[in-house]
């Protein structure tokens, strides 16, 4: 029989390292929980947010409370005393991908390990989550400035088009509003069509790491009701004064913030004057629930290839999940 750990533990002494990882759709709690899970069994988190890596994106991409008064030993982002890898980690101006991601995502585990703590990734990227946890290699493609240019006189719905006959697959890990993103995204499609070389991405390295996944999936009607109660509290904490600053005293290029899509996407739009504020909400509010029903069609796409994962309904389900996995390993 397994044993039990007291509370406020991890069972240090286990032969293979091991990570749990909280995924799921935005709005579902998922940052909650893994903090809940980190306090009581001494863990640290790595965050899987392709916006929140970035310096001033707060409340935009929905990061934590930063601790202010907290020591912070491990050089990491503190919030409620526990330690969160890759938030706030470049500027906006910097370009930042899976690859990156999963070279700092994996330096960040070794150093968890090296502590003895329990690693945590929690996030809504399934396409990082998945990298980096199966440990997909992509490949080194620069990009073909000749054929960007060619696609950018194409249409948001002509790109698309265009992505989906190449690989309908690909569309459930992006965000569709933006057509920097699905550009990009067809350049490496097409690099490696005309690549005589086996795709590089359809291998994986042999790893020592031991997870399993909680997913939190609300039903729709909660889901879509937290989205809006978060959208109307970020408006009051001040996101469109935020996205103003970065553009005006942190000089980044409007295109640049359009870029980063949903909030970003559409505030941008607003204060340049294209669009109201009540339009600008109800686009946004469309544009989050798209974007996590897409979120949901990427889990169960990856569950499908051969994964298994605990799906849960609410954070008190996925604490009582956690809490079976960690103390029964």
């Amino acid at each position: 029989m397994s044993k039990i750990l007291p509370e406020n533990t991890f069972r240090q002494e286990q032969e293979k390292n091991f990570l749990l990882a909280i995924l799921g759709p935005t709005a579902s709690g998922k940052s909650d929980v893994a903090i809940r899970i980190a306090q009581k069994y001494d863990g640290e988190i790595i965050s899987c947010d392709s916006r929140q890596v970035y310096r001033g994106m707060d409340i935009g991409s929905g990061k934590v409370k930063k601790d202010t008064t907290a020591t912070n030993i491990s050089s990491a982002f503190l919030s409620e005393t526990i330690p969160h890898h890759l938030i706030d980690i470049i500027s906006p101006q910097t370009e930042y991908n899976v690859v990156k991601f999963q070279k700092q995502a994996h330096s960040a585990l070794r150093n968890i390990f090296s502590r003895k703590k329990l690693p945590i990734l929690c996030g809504g990227t399934g396409f990082w989550a998945q990298a980096f946890l199966e440990n997909q290699i992509f490949p080194e493609i620069s990009p073909d400035k000749k054929l960007r240019k060619m696609l950018e006189k194409k249409s948001r719905e002509e790109l698309l088009e265009k992505l989906i006959s190449l690989d309908p697959q690909k569309v459930a890990s992006l965000d569709i509003s933006n057509p920097l993103k699905i550009i990009r995204a067809l350049e490496i499609i097409l690099h490696k069509k005309t690549s005589s070389k086996k795709d590089p991405t359809s291998r994986k390295t042999v790893s020592p790491l031991d997870w399993k996944g909680i997913i939190i999936n609300p039903p729709r009607e909660i889901l879509y009701k937290n989205i809006e109660i978060r959208l109307n509290q970020r408006f009051e904490e001040g996101m469109i004064e935020e996205i103003r600053n970065l553009h005006y005293n942190q000089k980044i290029p409007w295109s640049r913030l359009e870029s980063f899509g949903l909030e970003y996407r559409w505030i941008t739009r607003h204060l340049l004057g294209k669009i109201s504020f009540e339009e600008m909400r109800e686009k946004l509010l469309q544009d989050i629930r798209h974007y996590a029903k897409r979120q949901g069609t990427w889990f169960r796409r990856w569950e499908r290839q051969g994964r298994v994962f605990s799906w849960v309904s609410s954070k008190e389900e996925a604490l009582a999940v956690a809490k079976d996995i960690i103390e029964y390993l």
